[in-house]
């Protein structure tokens, strides 16, 4: 199993998520959690509630995780408010930190640039991609077609002349809107893919992402 860390917005952030606050992250307490509600989301702030009285100082950072499904969302605040009310403490956390997307995957995925083409299955219609990532487990492109959530689609794409996909089945499971652009962000996961297939994706990725990291160094 792979975790996958990167940066999004606030806007991922949404009331009524379960929120944990890190109680060891605060130098007043020694270890444990407290989970909350949150209420309410601003540009850089945070309201959440909690069934207890717990004085978080206004100077002092605090980690928090927020669970959405399958994702966890981490960052840090600072409490900037903390009202009782009716044995209910309200607080609002203002961020200092970038919020950070952690997730379990499967499989590795590499940042990878190649141009394909794909049909959705049952349409003769051919559209153009351009990949963001990939891994064995599927793909992410940007293309000038609509998809809608849960289509099959064709896929045909050589990546090097070691890893050719030919009549690849893929369903589409996330669609990204992209309101400043006239291309559509989608990801794919790979159906029925062959064992051999795989492990050459696996492959090309570990390569890849040892090649990308040797470049930044």
């Amino acid at each position: 199993m792979v975790y996958f860390s990167e940066e999004v917005g606030i806007d991922r952030i949404k009331p009524g998520l379960t929120m944990k606050i890190e109680l060891d992250s605060i130098k007043e307490f020694t270890g444990g959690e407290l989970k909350s509600t949150i209420t309410d989301v601003d540009l850089d702030t945070v309201k959440t509630e909690i069934p207890l009285k717990v004085s978080m100082p206004a100077e002092g950072t605090v980690k928090l995780s927020v669970m959405d499904k399958g994702v966890v969302y981490t960052f840090y605040a600072v409490a900037v408010e903390n009202v009782e009310n009716n044995g209910i403490q309200k607080i609002t956390f203002k961020l200092k930190s970038s919020i950070r997307q952690m997730q379990k995957r499967r499989f590795l995925r590499t940042e990878f640039v190649a141009i394909g083409t794909f049909k959705i299955a049952g349409k003769d219609d051919v559209f153009n991609f351009m990949t963001k990532d990939i891994s064995a487990g599927g793909l992410r492109f940007l293309t000038n077609g609509y998809v809608d959530l849960g289509q099959i689609i064709i896929i045909n794409m050589l990546l090097d002349e070691n890893l050719r996909f030919k009549d690849q089945k893929a369903q589409i499971v996330r669609k990204v809107d992209m309101k400043l652009s006239d291309l559509n962000e989608y990801g794919a996961t790979f159906l029925d893919l062959n064992p051999s297939l795989e492990d050459k994706i696996k492959s090309f990725v570990s390569k890849n992402e040892l090649k990308t990291r040797g470049s930044k160094e």
